[in-house]
């Protein structure tokens, strides 16, 4: 059969379409109206019957019309926008109509009345506010993160997705799960990094127009603190070993300050902290880092840990101080991170104008002599001088904000990139260390065998003789920790009679997570070990890729404790502590309470220990099968061959869709024009 020239192919694809499209009408008119709507333009006298016969009628259709696009080689392109995206730009073509509604925009009509315009004014103000809200809802389901025309900056994400699951590249696998979750947001993160006591928690508190971080002249900030917009001043708290908290930002410095969460004690793995600030609402989170340099020797890896998270990075420099070495590589680990970067001197109120100047000429000169580009720095100060801060606000950041979403995505395309290169780096090393000549007597050797020896060997020592922690033993702490909480809260006001049942639940709390704590990270130092006799092992073998790999620790179990009231009554001699806590410690023994903690302790170190036993058995069962593997597939050449293959497979996967995820390339004369850099351009530091 003689087939169609183009004008031809364009021609039957635009037929069907119409067609397509009118099924689509005639299917919306027979459906089932919308629920309240005063606007519909026909009766809905369709039953389910006829509507569920022409449904079925128009798939047969549609079928037959596919196959005659894939006949006439006449298919469309795949659409490049998902339906939530469409979706969202309608509602906001809605909030424009709606403002039609106004009683300023109806004055061509005629003057309005004083009360009548207070009326349309309330009802645009509530339904401008539902279809901000279901906008909002869209816009958090959307996957955004840069989308291309083609598709291909998620295509590229899956294809690295694959690699580093089929070739173990652990190091890899904390900056896809970042990018993947940029993708899927559409919130600017800006984070501001700097020094302990460099005034960053001062600055965030002038950028949102409160005091909720805690800030003071010392260092501060212990965990990191993200903040993003609410309707009210609320704080949540997620920890790795207890429940979720929700609070008011009163009782923030308990979980983010250095004097009360010292290298961070608690275990919170998440603060965030709602506020109704103008700066956060177009879709703006803040983080507020804690300080490099810090005594506390988690700070520096929680600041970095932020780091890769953030589109634009604020530096702050002290003014009181010189340019440090931490400083200078926290600017070049912004820039390999793929932010924007800002760089402000802050406290800037204790120079005058001249040392000022001279502070700002010195900065620059410190920072381009560690080869990073040129940069604009700001003064600030949130004290005696806050107009810098406005200053700097308006000219600087202001304008970034503004740019929301082309910020964000070029953000992710440069965090995109910085993990495809990685990957790519990656995979070829492995077809090195694959392609080299084998060392026979290497992979005959016994040592790997010998090591996973040792490691069953602990596994069931551990499992036979450890037991869980006894958490009995930390009664009478307990009971001190509920008598001095009850004091202090009689000092700062609280009820002479008060229920005490929530400093009990909140002491046991702290104990039991602590046992829990410790049990976890027992069992996860044991399984690293595990994994590292099974890594050292399929090296030795030359196996790329284990089938499987050992099971994480599970969530140790709570404590069921049954609170009841638990009545105290404030001594006569409150002010006096340690008779007050005597006084505590003695209406507590008499309400029984000391033995009910002691039964509900002895209960949860049984559950306790059900659970350890259970994570041993887990990972003594996946341990012998990934053993077992590694002595049936160890020193197979036909094996390694396979795994050369599935990484050159992967290598050019990745390289095809890099190069698509570039973009179209403008045309030669063209400004823009520049060639799409590889992976092994990069690695090697061509610039094109």
């Amino acid at each position: 059969m003689a087939e169609l020239n183009a004008a031809q192919r364009v021609h039957v694809r635009a037929v069907l379409g119409r067609v397509d499209a009118l099924l689509r009408d005639a299917e919306a008119l027979l459906a089932t109206p919308q629920a309240g709507s005063a606007f519909s333009r026909h009766a809905p006298d369709a039953t389910p019957v006829l509507r569920k016969l022409v449904a079925d009628r128009a798939a047969t259709i549609r079928a037959r019309m596919s196959a005659a696009l894939v006949a006439f080689d006449a298919l469309p392109a795949p659409p490049a926008t998902g339906a939530t995206s469409a979706a969202r730009v309608t509602m906001l073509f809605a909030q424009t109509a709606l403002a039609d509604l106004a009683p300023a925009r109806m004055r061509g009509y005629g003057a309005v009345d004083e009360s009548v315009a207070r009326e349309l004014n309330g009802v645009c103000s509530e339904l401008f506010g539902e279809l901000q809200l279901l906008e909002g809802q869209l816009a958090r389901s959307q996957r955004r993160g840069g989308e291309c025309a083609s598709g291909a900056g998620r295509g590229l994400l899956e294809a690295l997705r694959r690699a580093i699951a089929n070739h173990d590249l652990a190091e890899a696998r904390a900056p896809l799960q970042i990018v993947a979750e940029k993708m899927d947001s559409d919130m600017l993160e800006v984070g501001i990094f700097g020094r302990s006591g460099a005034g960053k928690s001062s600055l965030l508190n002038f950028l949102t127009q409160s005091d909720a971080l805690p800030a003071h002249a010392t260092p501060t900030t212990a965990v990191p603190v993200r903040i993003i917009h609410g309707p009210r001043p609320w704080g949540h708290a997620r920890f790795a070993d207890a429940l979720a908290e929700s609070f008011p930002l009163g009782r923030l410095a308990e979980f983010a300050s250095q004097r009360y969460n010292s290298d961070n004690t608690r275990h919170a793995v998440e603060l965030e902290i709602e506020l109704p600030a103008d700066i956060l609402k177009p879709g703006t989170a803040l983080w507020d880092t804690p300080g490099l340099g810090s005594l506390a020797p988690g700070c520096t890896e929680a600041a970095l840990a932020c780091l890769v998270r953030c589109d634009i990075g604020i530096l702050a420099v002290d003014a009181a101080g010189a340019v440090s070495q931490d400083e200078l590589s926290l600017l070049h680990a912004l820039q390999l991170a793929g932010a924007s970067v800002l760089v402000v001197l802050t406290r800037a109120d204790l120079l005058d104008a001249d040392e000022r100047q001279r502070k700002l000429e010195y900065v620059a000169r410190e920072l381009r002599s560690s080869g990073a580009e040129d940069f604009e720095i700001d003064p600030v100060s949130v004290r005696r001088d806050s107009v810098l801060c406005s200053q700097w606000l308006e000219r600087s950041l202001q304008p970034l904000l503004r740019e929301h979403v082309a910020l964000r995505r070029k953000s992710l395309a440069r965090k995109l990139e910085g993990l495809r290169d990685a990957v790519y780096t990656a995979l070829e090393g492995r077809i090195a260390a694959l392609s080299a000549p084998a060392d026979v007597s290497s992979e005959r050797s016994p040592a790997w065998a010998e090591r996973l020896s040792a490691a069953a060997a602990e596994l069931d020592t551990v499992a036979r003789f450890g037991r869980a922690q006894d958490p009995t033993g930390k009664l009478e702490r307990l009971l001190s920790d509920v008598a001095h909480n009850a004091v202090v809260l009689w000092r700062h006001g609280e009820p002479a009679d008060t229920d005490a049942s929530c400093l009990v639940a909140a002491a046991l709390k702290g104990v039991c997570g602590a046992a829990a704590s410790d049990a976890t990270c027992g069992l996860n130092a044991l399984r690293a070990g595990l994994a590292a006799a099974l890594a050292e092992a399929a090296r030795a073998c030359r196996i790329a890729c284990l089938s499987g790999e050992l099971p994480a620790i599970g969530i140790a179990p709570a404590l069921a404790w049954h609170a009841r009231r638990i009545p105290l009554r404030r001594p006569r001699l409150a002010l006096w502590p340690r008779l007050a806590r005597r006084s505590v410690r003695g209406q507590l023994e008499l309400s029984g309470i000391p033995e009910a903690i002691r039964d509900a302790l002895r209960d949860y170190q049984r559950e306790h220990e059900i659970w350890r036993q259970q994570e041993l058995a887990n990972l003594r069962a996946a341990f012998s099968a990934l053993r077992a593997e590694i002595l049936v597939r160890g020193g197979s050449s036909a094996q390694a061959g396979l795994h050369r293959a599935a990484l050159r497979a992967d290598l050019a996967d990745i390289e095809r869709l890099g190069a698509l995820n570039a973009g179209p390339a403008p045309r030669p004369g063209e400004p823009g024009a520049q060639p799409a850099r590889s992976p092994a351009d990069a690695r090697e530091g061509v610039t094109p």
